[in-house]
Protein backbone atom coordinates (compact mmCIF):
# COMPACT_ATOMS: atom_id res chain seq x y z
CA UNK A 1 0.00 0.00 0.00
CA UNK A 2 1.32 3.43 -0.97
CA UNK A 3 2.27 5.64 1.98
CA UNK A 4 -0.32 8.37 2.62
CA UNK A 5 1.08 11.89 2.60
CA UNK A 6 0.01 14.58 5.06
CA UNK A 7 1.01 18.24 4.74
CA UNK A 8 0.93 20.65 7.70
CA UNK A 9 0.57 24.35 6.78
CA UNK A 10 1.71 26.92 9.36
CA UNK A 11 3.35 30.37 9.30
CA UNK A 12 6.68 29.46 10.92
CA UNK A 13 8.45 26.31 12.03
CA UNK A 14 8.54 27.35 15.67
CA UNK A 15 4.71 27.20 15.74
CA UNK A 16 4.84 23.57 14.70
CA UNK A 17 7.64 22.68 17.10
CA UNK A 18 5.95 24.34 20.07
CA UNK A 19 2.41 23.10 19.52
CA UNK A 20 2.46 20.16 17.07
CA UNK A 21 5.69 18.26 17.78
CA UNK A 22 3.97 15.30 19.41
CA UNK A 23 1.36 15.11 16.63
CA UNK A 24 4.06 15.22 13.92
CA UNK A 25 6.04 12.41 15.53
CA UNK A 26 2.89 10.36 16.12
CA UNK A 27 1.88 10.71 12.45
CA UNK A 28 5.33 9.47 11.44
CA UNK A 29 5.04 6.54 13.85
CA UNK A 30 1.64 5.69 12.34
CA UNK A 31 3.30 5.32 8.93
CA UNK A 32 2.31 8.61 7.27
CA UNK A 33 4.69 10.67 5.15
CA UNK A 34 4.72 14.11 6.81
CA UNK A 35 5.67 17.40 5.15
CA UNK A 36 5.84 20.74 6.98
CA UNK A 37 4.99 23.74 4.80
CA UNK A 38 6.19 26.87 6.62
CA UNK A 39 8.93 29.44 6.89
CA UNK A 40 12.09 27.90 8.33
CA UNK A 41 15.87 28.12 8.34
CA UNK A 42 17.46 25.16 6.55
CA UNK A 43 20.17 24.76 9.19
CA UNK A 44 17.48 24.12 11.78
CA UNK A 45 15.06 21.45 10.56
CA UNK A 46 14.23 18.96 13.32
CA UNK A 47 12.36 15.68 12.86
CA UNK A 48 14.32 14.76 9.72
CA UNK A 49 15.53 11.60 11.45
CA UNK A 50 11.84 10.62 11.65
CA UNK A 51 11.42 11.16 7.91
CA UNK A 52 9.76 14.58 8.02
CA UNK A 53 10.05 16.70 4.85
CA UNK A 54 10.11 20.49 4.56
CA UNK A 55 8.87 23.02 2.01
CA UNK A 56 9.72 26.68 2.62
CA UNK A 57 6.85 29.15 2.17
CA UNK A 58 7.24 32.65 3.59
CA UNK A 59 4.17 34.35 5.04
CA UNK A 60 3.62 37.97 6.06
CA UNK A 61 1.74 37.06 9.23
CA UNK A 62 0.42 40.54 10.08
CA UNK A 63 0.23 42.22 6.67
CA UNK A 64 -2.92 42.71 4.59
CA UNK A 65 -1.44 43.70 1.22
CA UNK A 66 -3.82 42.27 -1.44
CA UNK A 67 -1.03 41.39 -3.86
CA UNK A 68 0.90 39.49 -1.16
CA UNK A 69 -2.25 37.70 -0.05
CA UNK A 70 -2.98 36.64 -3.61
CA UNK A 71 0.61 35.51 -4.04
CA UNK A 72 0.31 33.29 -0.95
CA UNK A 73 -2.90 31.74 -2.28
CA UNK A 74 -1.23 31.07 -5.65
CA UNK A 75 1.84 29.54 -4.00
CA UNK A 76 -0.34 27.15 -1.97
CA UNK A 77 -2.39 26.24 -5.03
CA UNK A 78 0.65 25.54 -7.23
CA UNK A 79 2.37 23.57 -4.47
CA UNK A 80 -0.63 21.39 -3.66
CA UNK A 81 -1.51 20.85 -7.32
CA UNK A 82 2.02 19.64 -8.01
CA UNK A 83 2.46 17.46 -4.91
CA UNK A 84 -1.13 16.16 -4.48
CA UNK A 85 -1.02 15.28 -0.75
CA UNK A 86 -3.69 12.96 0.61
CA UNK A 87 -4.65 15.32 3.44
CA UNK A 88 -3.74 18.85 4.54
CA UNK A 89 -3.78 20.19 8.11
CA UNK A 90 -3.85 23.98 8.42
CA UNK A 91 -3.06 26.24 11.38
CA UNK A 92 -3.75 29.97 11.99
CA UNK A 93 -5.90 32.32 9.91
CA UNK A 94 -3.97 32.92 6.70
CA UNK A 95 -2.80 29.33 6.31
CA UNK A 96 -6.33 28.10 6.98
CA UNK A 97 -8.11 30.50 4.62
CA UNK A 98 -5.73 30.25 1.68
CA UNK A 99 -4.83 26.62 2.27
CA UNK A 100 -8.54 25.85 2.57
CA UNK A 101 -9.26 27.67 -0.70
CA UNK A 102 -6.53 25.76 -2.54
CA UNK A 103 -7.70 22.43 -1.13
CA UNK A 104 -11.30 23.21 -2.07
CA UNK A 105 -10.34 23.92 -5.68
CA UNK A 106 -8.13 20.82 -5.88
CA UNK A 107 -10.55 18.62 -3.90
CA UNK A 108 -7.92 17.67 -1.34
CA UNK A 109 -9.18 16.66 2.14
CA UNK A 110 -8.42 19.47 4.57
CA UNK A 111 -8.61 19.70 8.38
CA UNK A 112 -8.68 23.34 9.46
CA UNK A 113 -7.54 24.68 12.82
CA UNK A 114 -7.98 28.46 12.74
CA UNK A 115 -6.34 29.23 16.09
CA UNK A 116 -6.62 32.93 16.85
CA UNK A 117 -9.87 33.38 14.92
CA UNK A 118 -10.82 36.92 13.87
CA UNK A 119 -14.45 37.61 14.78
CA UNK A 120 -15.87 39.79 11.96
CA UNK A 121 -18.14 41.55 14.49
CA UNK A 122 -15.14 42.85 16.44
CA UNK A 123 -13.45 44.66 13.55
CA UNK A 124 -14.44 47.39 11.10
CA UNK A 125 -17.62 46.64 9.08
CA UNK A 126 -15.83 46.62 5.70
CA UNK A 127 -12.97 44.39 6.82
CA UNK A 128 -15.47 42.24 8.69
CA UNK A 129 -17.39 41.58 5.47
CA UNK A 130 -14.18 40.62 3.67
CA UNK A 131 -13.17 38.23 6.47
CA UNK A 132 -16.66 36.68 6.50
CA UNK A 133 -16.51 35.99 2.75
CA UNK A 134 -13.03 34.49 3.07
CA UNK A 135 -14.17 32.22 5.90
CA UNK A 136 -17.17 31.08 3.87
CA UNK A 137 -15.27 30.20 0.71
CA UNK A 138 -12.15 28.97 2.49
CA UNK A 139 -13.82 26.75 5.09
CA UNK A 140 -17.17 25.69 3.59
CA UNK A 141 -15.78 22.58 1.89
CA UNK A 142 -13.31 21.58 4.60
CA UNK A 143 -13.36 17.95 5.64
CA UNK A 144 -13.30 18.94 9.31
CA UNK A 145 -12.76 21.99 11.51
CA UNK A 146 -10.93 21.78 14.84
CA UNK A 147 -12.01 24.59 17.14
CA UNK A 148 -9.67 25.94 19.81
CA UNK A 149 -12.46 27.28 22.04
CA UNK A 150 -16.23 27.57 22.23
CA UNK A 151 -16.22 31.20 21.06
CA UNK A 152 -14.47 30.24 17.81
CA UNK A 153 -17.01 27.49 17.29
CA UNK A 154 -19.93 29.86 17.82
CA UNK A 155 -18.54 32.45 15.38
CA UNK A 156 -17.76 30.01 12.57
CA UNK A 157 -20.90 27.95 13.03
CA UNK A 158 -22.84 31.20 12.55
CA UNK A 159 -20.95 31.98 9.35
CA UNK A 160 -20.93 28.43 7.95
CA UNK A 161 -24.44 27.52 9.16
CA UNK A 162 -22.92 24.59 11.07
CA UNK A 163 -22.57 22.51 7.89
CA UNK A 164 -18.94 21.44 8.31
CA UNK A 165 -18.07 18.49 10.60
CA UNK A 166 -16.24 19.88 13.61
CA UNK A 167 -14.70 19.12 16.98
CA UNK A 168 -14.07 21.34 20.00
CA UNK A 169 -10.51 20.76 21.23
CA UNK A 170 -8.82 21.86 24.47
CA UNK A 171 -6.67 24.23 22.42
CA UNK A 172 -3.38 22.65 21.41
CA UNK A 173 -3.20 20.87 24.77
CA UNK A 174 -0.02 20.71 26.80
CA UNK A 175 2.70 18.09 27.15
CA UNK A 176 2.32 17.24 30.83
CA UNK A 177 5.61 15.35 31.00
CA UNK A 178 7.65 18.11 29.39
CA UNK A 179 6.04 20.85 31.48
CA UNK A 180 6.42 19.12 34.82
CA UNK A 181 5.04 20.48 38.06
CA UNK A 182 7.39 22.42 40.31
CA UNK A 183 6.57 24.44 43.40
CA UNK A 184 6.69 28.21 43.44
CA UNK A 185 10.05 29.43 44.78
CA UNK A 186 9.73 30.38 48.43
CA UNK A 187 13.03 32.20 48.74
CA UNK A 188 13.79 35.36 46.84
CA UNK A 189 11.45 38.02 45.44
CA UNK A 190 7.96 37.44 44.09
CA UNK A 191 8.18 37.42 40.28
CA UNK A 192 5.46 38.24 37.73
CA UNK A 193 6.21 36.95 34.23
CA UNK A 194 4.53 37.88 30.94
CA UNK A 195 5.45 35.70 27.93
CA UNK A 196 4.15 37.02 24.62
CA UNK A 197 4.73 38.41 21.18
CA UNK A 198 5.04 42.08 22.09
CA UNK A 199 2.06 43.82 20.52
CA UNK A 200 -0.92 45.86 21.67
CA UNK A 201 -3.46 43.02 21.43
CA UNK A 202 -1.42 40.88 23.82
CA UNK A 203 -2.09 43.49 26.50
CA UNK A 204 1.48 44.76 26.70
CA UNK A 205 0.37 48.34 27.35
CA UNK A 206 -1.78 47.34 30.31
CA UNK A 207 1.04 45.23 31.76
CA UNK A 208 3.63 48.01 31.39
CA UNK A 209 1.22 50.49 33.00
CA UNK A 210 0.75 48.07 35.89
CA UNK A 211 4.53 47.80 36.27
CA UNK A 212 4.84 51.60 36.40
CA UNK A 213 2.36 51.70 39.26
CA UNK A 214 3.30 48.60 41.23
CA UNK A 215 7.11 48.51 41.14
CA UNK A 216 7.64 51.78 43.07
CA UNK A 217 5.10 50.54 45.63
CA UNK A 218 6.54 47.02 45.94
CA UNK A 219 10.27 47.35 45.45
CA UNK A 220 10.94 43.69 46.34
CA UNK A 221 8.66 42.40 43.55
CA UNK A 222 10.12 41.70 40.10
CA UNK A 223 8.27 42.23 36.83
CA UNK A 224 9.47 40.42 33.70
CA UNK A 225 8.61 40.30 30.00
CA UNK A 226 9.85 37.56 27.69
CA UNK A 227 9.21 37.77 23.95
CA UNK A 228 10.00 39.27 20.57
CA UNK A 229 8.70 42.53 19.16
CA UNK A 230 5.81 42.25 16.68
CA UNK A 231 5.15 45.98 17.20
CA UNK A 232 7.48 48.80 18.22
CA UNK A 233 7.44 49.01 22.00
CA UNK A 234 11.23 49.25 22.24
CA UNK A 235 11.23 52.77 23.71
CA UNK A 236 8.69 52.02 26.45
CA UNK A 237 10.41 48.80 27.49
CA UNK A 238 13.92 50.29 27.35
CA UNK A 239 12.81 53.15 29.60
CA UNK A 240 11.40 50.75 32.20
CA UNK A 241 14.47 48.51 32.05
CA UNK A 242 16.84 51.46 32.42
CA UNK A 243 14.79 52.73 35.37
CA UNK A 244 15.13 49.35 37.10
CA UNK A 245 11.38 48.70 36.95
CA UNK A 246 11.31 45.83 34.45
CA UNK A 247 13.40 42.83 33.39
CA UNK A 248 13.22 42.11 29.66
CA UNK A 249 14.30 38.84 28.03
CA UNK A 250 14.54 38.10 24.31
CA UNK A 251 12.71 35.02 22.93
CA UNK A 252 14.05 31.61 23.94
CA UNK A 253 13.40 28.11 22.63
CA UNK A 254 12.62 26.81 26.12
CA UNK A 255 10.64 29.00 28.51
CA UNK A 256 10.62 26.48 31.35
CA UNK A 257 13.57 27.92 33.31
CA UNK A 258 11.82 31.32 33.35
CA UNK A 259 8.51 29.81 34.48
CA UNK A 260 10.32 27.85 37.22
CA UNK A 261 11.75 31.06 38.64
CA UNK A 262 8.48 33.01 38.58
CA UNK A 263 5.60 33.17 41.06
CA UNK A 264 2.76 34.02 38.67
CA UNK A 265 2.27 34.18 34.89
CA UNK A 266 0.30 37.14 33.54
CA UNK A 267 -1.56 37.19 30.21
CA UNK A 268 -3.75 40.30 29.70
CA UNK A 269 -4.39 39.45 26.02
CA UNK A 270 -7.42 40.91 24.22
CA UNK A 271 -8.21 37.55 22.59
CA UNK A 272 -6.69 34.08 22.19
CA UNK A 273 -7.38 30.83 20.39
CA UNK A 274 -6.32 28.94 23.50
CA UNK A 275 -3.39 30.41 25.37
CA UNK A 276 -0.50 27.95 25.26
CA UNK A 277 1.44 30.24 27.60
CA UNK A 278 -1.24 29.74 30.24
CA UNK A 279 -1.47 25.99 29.63
CA UNK A 280 2.28 25.50 29.97
CA UNK A 281 2.52 27.72 33.05
CA UNK A 282 -0.45 25.94 34.67
CA UNK A 283 1.12 22.55 33.97
CA UNK A 284 4.21 23.73 35.85
CA UNK A 285 2.08 24.77 38.82
CA UNK A 286 2.00 28.51 38.36
CA UNK A 287 -0.96 30.67 39.37
CA UNK A 288 -2.37 32.67 36.47
CA UNK A 289 -3.69 36.19 35.96
CA UNK A 290 -5.38 36.58 32.58
CA UNK A 291 -8.05 38.43 30.65
CA UNK A 292 -11.65 37.34 30.92
CA UNK A 293 -11.84 36.42 27.25
CA UNK A 294 -12.25 33.16 25.29
CA UNK A 295 -9.01 31.22 25.17
CA UNK A 296 -8.02 32.52 28.61
CA UNK A 297 -11.14 32.05 30.70
CA UNK A 298 -11.34 28.45 29.46
CA UNK A 299 -8.17 27.85 31.48
CA UNK A 300 -8.28 30.34 34.35
CA UNK A 301 -10.94 29.72 36.99
CA UNK A 302 -11.24 32.85 39.08
CA UNK A 303 -10.15 32.23 42.65
CA UNK A 304 -9.24 28.59 41.99
CA UNK A 305 -6.07 28.68 39.89
CA UNK A 306 -5.70 32.43 39.51
CA UNK A 307 -7.64 35.57 38.61
CA UNK A 308 -9.47 37.00 35.62
CA UNK A 309 -9.23 40.68 34.69
CA UNK A 310 -11.27 42.90 32.41
CA UNK A 311 -10.00 43.09 28.85
CA UNK A 312 -7.87 46.17 28.09
CA UNK A 313 -8.30 47.46 31.65
CA UNK A 314 -5.12 48.52 33.45
CA UNK A 315 -6.86 49.16 36.77
CA UNK A 316 -8.40 45.70 36.83
CA UNK A 317 -4.99 44.17 36.14
CA UNK A 318 -3.33 46.23 38.88
CA UNK A 319 -5.97 45.18 41.41
CA UNK A 320 -5.56 41.46 40.69
CA UNK A 321 -1.76 41.63 40.70
CA UNK A 322 -1.84 43.52 43.99
CA UNK A 323 -4.24 40.95 45.45
CA UNK A 324 -1.81 38.20 44.45
CA UNK A 325 1.10 40.01 46.10
CA UNK A 326 -0.84 40.16 49.37
CA UNK A 327 -1.76 36.44 49.42
CA UNK A 328 -0.02 34.20 51.97
CA UNK A 329 2.56 31.94 50.37
CA UNK A 330 0.55 28.77 51.10
CA UNK A 331 -2.42 30.18 49.19
CA UNK A 332 -0.20 30.94 46.21
CA UNK A 333 1.01 27.34 46.27
CA UNK A 334 -2.58 26.07 46.38
CA UNK A 335 -3.47 28.11 43.31
CA UNK A 336 -0.52 26.52 41.50
CA UNK A 337 -1.52 23.00 42.54
CA UNK A 338 -5.05 23.65 41.31
CA UNK A 339 -3.67 24.95 38.02
CA UNK A 340 -1.80 21.68 37.44
CA UNK A 341 -4.86 19.59 38.31
CA UNK A 342 -7.04 21.47 35.83
CA UNK A 343 -4.70 20.90 32.89
CA UNK A 344 -4.19 17.26 33.86
CA UNK A 345 -7.94 16.73 33.71
CA UNK A 346 -8.90 18.73 30.63
CA UNK A 347 -5.88 19.89 28.60
CA UNK A 348 -3.59 16.88 28.12
CA UNK A 349 -2.09 17.15 24.60
CA UNK A 350 -2.81 13.46 24.03
CA UNK A 351 -6.50 14.39 23.83
CA UNK A 352 -5.71 16.59 20.83
CA UNK A 353 -3.44 14.04 19.15
CA UNK A 354 -5.97 11.23 19.48
CA UNK A 355 -8.76 13.39 18.05
CA UNK A 356 -6.62 14.31 15.04
CA UNK A 357 -5.75 10.67 14.39
CA UNK A 358 -9.39 9.62 14.70
CA UNK A 359 -10.43 12.29 12.19
CA UNK A 360 -7.61 11.54 9.75
CA UNK A 361 -8.47 7.83 9.73
CA UNK A 362 -12.11 8.73 9.07
CA UNK A 363 -11.08 10.88 6.12
CA UNK A 364 -8.48 8.37 4.86
CA UNK A 365 -10.09 5.03 5.78
CA UNK A 366 -7.63 2.88 3.82
CA UNK A 367 -4.49 4.34 5.38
Amino acid sequence: MMQKRIFLLAPILTNLISFREELILRLCAEGFSVTLVCSYEEEYAPFTESGVNYINVNIDRRGANPSKELALLKSYYKLLKKTKPDCVLTYTTKCSIYGGLACRRLRIPCIINNSGLIDPKRISPLFGKVVTVLYKIGFAKASHIMYQNSDEKEVLNRILSNKVPNTLLPGSGVNLAKYAFCKIPKDGPLVFLMICRIQKEKGIEEYLNAVRYLKPKYGNVRFCVLGGFDEDYHKEIDELVNAGLLDYHTPVKDVRPFVQECSCVVNPSYHEGMSNVLLEAAAMGRPLIASDCPGCNDIVKDGINGSLVKVADTQSLIEKMEQFISLPFDEKVTLGINARRIVEKSFDRNIVINQYLKTIYQILPNS
